[in-house]
């Protein structure tokens, strides 16, 4: 039925549409999208006002830092969710990953360090921009990677969540 009804063109444009939904499910953008995307985007504005820039070279950076924040809280989340599949399946809690396979994570993941490191090149990133982007890169790993896994360490979780601004 739904192949007779629409045309092959809106059949794609529909299938296009629902693998950019699963994506944004798999990075639990609505998890982080108010908290994180506006405290560091009054920062990027507070930056302008303070230097004045040309309108070309603004538009090209606020594209730019904007990956990179979505792509940094993207990667944080979903590294979080992929750690926590074993744990969240024996918890009986939800995971958006936990029927995909590895092959998928793995690609999405590629995708969000592309996008990182894309941002990154383009921005002309001094070395003290370098040591806080990889260091933020850093902390959201060892956040929820094992051997490290500092989410299971309460004292060390909340000083990280703080930092990070997870809370």
């Amino acid at each position: 039925l739904y192949s007779a009804i629409l045309p092959e063109e809106t059949r794609r444009q529909s299938v296009n549409f629902m693998v950019l939904l699963q994506f944004i499910n798999y990075i639990r953008i609505k998890d982080w999208w108010n908290y994180i995307l506006p405290p560091v985007l009054c920062f990027f504005y507070a930056g302008l006002l303070m230097h004045p820039v040309p309108f070309q070279l603004i538009f090209k950076y606020y594209i730019l830092f904007l990956i990179l924040t979505i792509s940094i809280a993207a990667y944080g989340f979903f590294i979080n969710e992929w750690c926590d599949i074993s744990a969240d399946v024996a918890a009986a809690k939800s995971n958006n990953l936990v029927n995909t396979s590895l092959s998928t994570r793995i690609f999405i993941l590629f995708l969000i360090l592309t996008a990182i490191i894309t941002s990154i090149c383009f921005l002309n990133f001094t070395k003290i921009h370098f040591l806080i982007a990889g260091g933020q890169l850093c902390l959201l790993t060892i956040y929820s990677l094992k051997p490290f896994r500092v989410k299971n360490y309460k004292v060390a979780e909340n000083n990280l969540q703080k930092a990070l601004k997870f809370d």
